[in-house]
């Protein structure tokens, strides 16, 4: 099931867009002309172009776990960005904008510093930006919440006897 939803995730469009109200006071959601925000926008992509697999991602992540990490990082050798859809396992907040990259349990682990107020662009300076993206639980907001929370008690369930 979270493949569907990632593959339906997957070809979405993303679009820059700003709130038209008509004359009858009913309000759309239409492209914007604002160059900045397109371009900022435009900065978000898979490592090859597109976003299909960052969106992919976070099909899969909000249906299983109902929450996501978006991170950027710059490339050292070519002051690229990398964009990547990160689970909660894989990225941990260990301190005051400090996290922690477990790629895989064998690997050594990457430590990753947010910029400050004042250096605030993501390029040149700051090792990483995060994003937090999740779906509110409905009883504790801090929470994720996702389709999977209902039946996490029969997954661990089955787990344990196998």
């Amino acid at each position: 099931a979270s493949q569907f939803y990632a593959r339906s995730l997957s070809s979405l469009e993303l679009f820059a867009g700003e709130w038209i109200e008509a004359d009858d006071g009913k309000k759309t959601l239409e492209p914007t002309s604002d160059e900045k925000a397109v371009a900022l926008l435009d900065r978000i992509q898979d490592p090859g172009g597109g976003r299909s697999g960052l969106l992919g991602a976070y099909g899969r992540l909000m249906f299983l776990a109902g929450e996501a990490y978006l991170l950027c990082t710059v490339d050292e050798d070519t002051d690229d960005e990398q964009w990547e859809m990160l689970s909660t396992n894989e990225l941990r907040l260990v301190g005051d904008s400090t996290y922690v990259r477990y790629k895989a349990p064998q690997l050594q682990p990457e430590q990753f510093q947010e910029p400050t107020a004042d250096d605030y662009e993501p390029v040149g300076g700051s090792d990483a930006v995060v994003y937090r993206l999740w779906k509110r639980d409905p009883e504790f907001s801090f929470l994720a919440d996702s389709p999977m929370q209902a039946v996490l008690d029969v997954a661990e369930a089955v787990l344990s006897h196998t």
